[in-house]
């Protein structure tokens, strides 16, 4: 087997033994901090994260040297850092500042992805720093933010009001996710049915697709916005009307005769 090989099989295998034994975790520590910044030990440090992901909250510890190694020059271990950062729940608090930040800024969309699916698995920490970041003049940024806050469901019940002043956003994609937080947040379909409506009229198709399936998926809770897909029968764009149809049938709700 050859030696950088052999070297990931072994911190695979530490991730395997976690803390079980007391060595383990001081080990990938040290090897997430490597200052090498050739290839090789790029893959190492890329195995170290990985490890540290199968171990989960008992691997606290690292999340310093997790946080040094968020700004590594390789994509793949940045992106590894985060998901790894993501099985920690709220043992990374402190590591919110530099979740956001590579959310907002790193060039690479996976790690981009990456940072803001663990900030929604950090659970209620990282409520306050996507609010403020539901609030920013960068649409990316709310609606990652928008859609990292539904991905925490329940959990995200201390931002219902700012989830409510997103259905009103000018972006269509922060609105759907808006609203699909708030079916999770709120027992009156009221608050988020207009808007569910209102993204089938959406340019942008896969918000179409969205507001559809949601409306699908609520069942008799989204019978109020049967009148309201059925304006849209006679919109001026033919996919809206198809879309519309298409919904009011799988509600189980005919459309009236034409």
């Amino acid at each position: 087997m050859r030696p950088l090989v052999a070297r990931q099989a072994c911190l695979e295998a530490l991730g395997r033994i976690g803390t079980a034994h007391p060595e383990v975790v001081p080990a990938l520590m040290a090897t997430l901090r490597a200052a090498d910044d050739g290839d090789a030990a790029a893959v190492l440090r890329e195995g170290a994260a990985d490890a540290v992901a199968l171990i989960g909250p008992a691997a606290a510890p690292v999340v310093p040297a997790l946080i040094r190694a968020a700004g590594d020059a390789h994509e793949p271990v940045r992106r590894k850092v985060f998901i790894a950062l993501g099985t920690m729940g709220g043992q990374t608090e402190i590591a919110l500042p530099t979740m956001i930040e590579a959310m907002a800024f790193d060039e690479s969309p996976a790690v981009r992805d990456a940072a803001e699916e663990a900030l929604a698995k950090v659970g209620p920490a990282a409520i306050p720093a996507l609010v403020q970041v539901l609030r920013d003049d960068d649409v990316e940024l709310r609606l990652r933010a928008a859609r990292a806050l539904r991905r925490m469901g329940g959990i995200a019940r201390s931002a219902k009001n700012d989830l409510r002043t997103a259905l009103h956003d000018a972006d269509a994609g922060v609105r759907i996710e808006a609203a699909g937080a708030l079916l999770q947040l709120t027992d009156d379909p009221g608050e988020y049915l207009p808007t569910l409506v209102e993204c089938l009229t959406s340019r942008e198709r896969g918000v179409r697709m969205q507001a559809s399936q949601l409306l699908i998926d609520l069942g008799p809770p989204a019978r109020p916005a049967a009148s309201l897909l059925e304006d849209l029968l006679d919109h001026e764009r033919p996919e809206v009307r198809r879309l519309a149809a298409e919904t009011l049938k799988k509600m189980k709700v005919a459309p009236p005769a034409r």
